[in-house]
């Protein structure tokens, strides 16, 4: 990972990107599961980075959209023609369009919260669901890394605009992308799904359910999937390689 940080664009509040794509991201078996499971035929990436989450998508025939707020990444994109300069600390951005699924990658850390609305915003045209990473509260110390939380609050905060964060659908997707990078998996750290349900009903009773549910789902999300037979298996795989790592110095 230090190798990665190494080759690091860095673009002060826009926080940076990996020239080539971070493969942490590189989630291939996890976007086939997300075509599948809610049949996407359009992808907006926000945070997209060079593009590479997009053009999987766009190579699977799906119409799609990256906005990305740094200058370089903008100019060495994969998906020329399907990506939008924009930086959420100036406001929200104009989605031409809804689209299917909203894909966001280690890119809510990286944003200031009291521009939150502006992202959600976004965020809220996924006519069917939004997948998203977000860093905690105890990753301070990456890149810019400005608005780090639980996965409580993100929760919260997206199920307000007009989802649910499904349990079940989390675990199956993060189970699934056990199968794509074996080092640092964002989204097997800390991924979750959210479907379009109803809106909420204001008040402060509705506030405090809300609130209580998000805690109960982020702790059930958490401990079954720490102690999932997949997640176990890999943590093995990845110790064992470790160790034959250092005995072949």
């Amino acid at each position: 990972m230090s190798k990665l940080m190494n080759k690091m664009v860095k673009e002060g509040h826009l926080g940076g990107y990996i020239p080539g794509g971070d493969p942490g991201t590189w989630c291939p078996h996890l976007w086939r599961w997300a075509i599948d499971t809610f049949e996407v035929r359009s992808m907006l990436d926000v945070g997209c980075g060079e593009g590479h989450s997009a053009r999987f998508f766009q190579q699977q025939g799906c119409d799609v959209l990256g906005i990305e707020g740094s200058a370089q990444a903008l100019a060495n994109t994969a998906i020329p023609g399907k990506i939008a300069g924009h930086d959420f600390s100036k406001g929200t951005f104009d989605v031409p369009k809804p689209f299917d699924l909203v894909w966001s990658c280690e890119f809510l850390e990286h944003v200031e919260s009291r521009y939150e609305d502006n992202i959600l915003a976004t965020f809220a045209h996924a006519t069917k669901a939004i997948l998203v990473t977000h860093a905690f509260p105890w990753q301070t110390d990456g890149h810019h890394h400005v608005n780090c939380r639980p996965s409580r609050h993100w929760i919260r905060r997206i199920e307000a605009i007009g989802f649910t964060c499904d349990v079940d659908l989390t675990l199956q997707a993060r189970t699934v992308t056990l199968q794509d990078y074996q080092g640092i998996n964002h989204f097997a750290r800390s991924g979750l799904v959210f479907v379009r349900s109803s809106p909420r009903s204001p008040g402060v009773l509705q506030g405090m359910r809300d609130w209580s549910s998000a805690q109960f789902k982020s702790w059930r999300i958490h401990w079954r999937f720490r102690w999932s037979g997949p997640y176990l298996q890999q943590k093995r795989r990845r110790k064992q390689m470790k160790r034959d790592a250092l005995s072949a110095h």
